[in-house]
């Protein structure tokens, strides 16, 4: 399998005004972007330490996980002893970080150390981060990672406003391992939905407001799938746990929304022919963050069982968006320096919790590309910037989960 030779990982960039007020009151999950100044974060092959690989070499996904778990861990503002490794909370740590649980939204290295800040952790990161060592706990049974999701899953339940549907997903399933006892877990899960629930009227009215909320912000893309469909998971999952409270019902009415939106031009904000576009000056907004709303679209259809007969053609979207490297695109059709970390790590999820097994050739190309630019220092994913996102690193974590080091077959496209 070819390494690619030359690239630039693409983040594209998200308004530090959102950041406070409405926007995040709401608990919408994060983008990744740069400093929020209107540049773009690029990435040499090769630049900030980043191992390129040889044709022909392989990746060990296990150890690649590992490595993005133990930034995880490194980069957590722990509360158990000293799990982050940056000294006892309260006598020696240093940086001498918020001992809440969470994670950074960015850090740089350098001259920031490869551990949290002394800011408090952002909210609408927990679940998504934390997803990372959750898979990475279930392949290796580590102490230290139990230890970090522990700290971050106490921390939720006790904090109301963590609340998005990434964290919702992550209770539940830390709530299923067999070493947590109870269903404190998913009981707070199940109380945070119907708050957000109830506070809207409906969960179809509910993901009409994210809808319009984020085509408001300027964000009438790929980003209400993906922000949307993370919701429609949440509720199926509740269902599974607590049926005959409408849950199902639920995930039918907010996939509805979306399918509405994307296929039926009502209202087409992200419409998934008119948005399958390709713009190198990144002017139009409309391409956008194209296959991660194709993924959200498949996590709620496969979620819900409805518009089932739209995965095919939403799986041959994210393959016409797969570069030769593995990678999968930012925009649709896998364009020149148009690889994204953020968007390949949630197709390799989507495909993973689709139909694993079909799909694993895929996934493997896809979890190469990201074990070829992992920072091989820290294990995280940083940007020739010295930037580095917890949540970037947490979403990569989750999909090299999905990838196997027993399947060595090479996939080639026609």
């Amino acid at each position: 399998m070819n390494a690619v030779k030359t690239w630039k990982v693409l983040i594209a960039v998200f308004a530090m005004s959102l950041w406070c007020g409405t926007a995040w009151a709401e608990n919408n999950r994060p983008i990744a972007e740069t400093d929020g100044d209107g540049s773009l974060d690029y990435e040499p092959a090769g630049a900030g330490g980043i191992p390129m690989l040889a044709v022909g070499d392989l990746v060990d996904f296990d150890v690649s996980l590992q490595m993005g778990a133990d930034y995880l861990q490194g980069m957590q503002a722990d509360i158990t002893e000293d799990n982050a490794g940056n000294g006892t909370n309260g006598v020696d740590e240093y940086p001498d970080d918020p001992d809440d649980g969470g994670w950074d939204w960015k850090v740089t290295s350098p001259p920031a150390p490869f551990f949290h800040t002394t800011a408090a952790s952002s909210t609408n990161l927990y679940g998504v981060t934390a997803l990372g060592l959750y898979y990475a706990y279930l392949e290796t049974d580590d102490g230290g990672y139990f230890t970090a999701l522990a700290d971050a899953a106490n921390n939720m339940v006790a904090d109301p406003t963590i609340d998005s549907g990434g964290d919702l997903v992550f209770l539940m399933l830390y709530d299923d391992l067999p070493s947590v006892s109870g269903t404190i877990y998913a009981d707070s899960a199940r109380l945070k939905y119907d708050t957000r629930i109830t506070t809207h009227g409906s969960a179809q009215a509910f993901a009409e407001y994210i809808r319009d909320f984020r085509n408001g912000q300027g964000y009438g893309n790929g980003i209400i799938a993906w922000d949307i469909g993370v919701w429609a998971r949440a509720a199926a999952m509740l269902d599974a746990r607590y049926p005959g409270n409408g849950y199902d019902i639920d995930a039918d009415n907010i996939s509805e929304v979306i399918w509405q939106d994307s296929f039926n031009d009502n209202p087409g904000y992200f419409d998934i022919v008119d948005d399958a576009g390709w713009d190198p000056t990144y002017s139009n907004r409309n391409f956008y963050w194209y296959t991660l709303g194709v993924t959200g679209l498949i996590d709620a259809f496969s979620a819900s069982g409805t518009h089932t007969s739209e995965i095919p053609g939403l799986v041959a979207l994210l393959q016409d968006s797969q570069f030769t490297g593995g990678a999968i695109s930012f925009s649709y059709g896998a364009n020149d320096f148009d690889e994204d970390w953020q968007s390949t790590a949630y197709a390799m999820m989507s495909l993973g919790n689709l139909d694993q097994t079909t799909y694993q050739m895929r996934i493997n190309w896809m979890g190469y590309w990201l074990g070829a630019t992992q920072h091989a220092a820290s294990g995280g994913w940083v940007y020739g910037s010295g930037n580095h996102y917890p949540e970037v690193c947490g979403e990569c974590a989750s999909g090299l989960y999905f990838t196997s080091n027993t399947l060595t077959e090479v996939l080639v496209d026609d």
